[in-house]
Formats: C-alpha cells, sequence, structure tokens
C-alpha cells in the first residue's frame, strides 16, 4: 500500500498477445465501493497484506 490511507490496485489491457498497458489506480482505504471500467467491485477488507473484493 502507498500509505495507511490509500491502496492501489492495477488494472491491465492487452490489445495483442505480448502487447498491452497498465496503470495504477489509488483509492482511500475507507471507500467501500470502487468501479473499474464498468464493473462495481465492493472493497470487503483492506490492509497491508491483503485487499479483498467482491464483483456483484
Amino acid at each position: 500500500m502507498p500509505s495507511e490511507n490509500v491502496y492501489s490496485i492495477v488494472q491491465k489491457k492487452e490489445g495483442f498477445p505480448y502487447q498491452g498497458f497498465a496503470w495504477n489506480l489509488f483509492y482511500p482505504t475507507k471507500k467501500s465501493e470502487i468501479t473499474i471500467d464498468g464493473v462495481n467491485i465492493l472493497v470487503e477488507n483492506v490492509t497491508s497484506d491483503e485487499i479483498r473484493l467482491r464483483v456483484g
């Protein structure tokens, strides 16, 4: 985690095999719902060792 109050998730896109790009998305640890590429994600728990997510 970048800090105690922020965590990051890497989003990766692939255009062709062995080609693509990725970037870090930063969120506050207190945010419980995020949307990535139109997908709603529930953040269940964030610790320095684990980020637990639920898609739905």
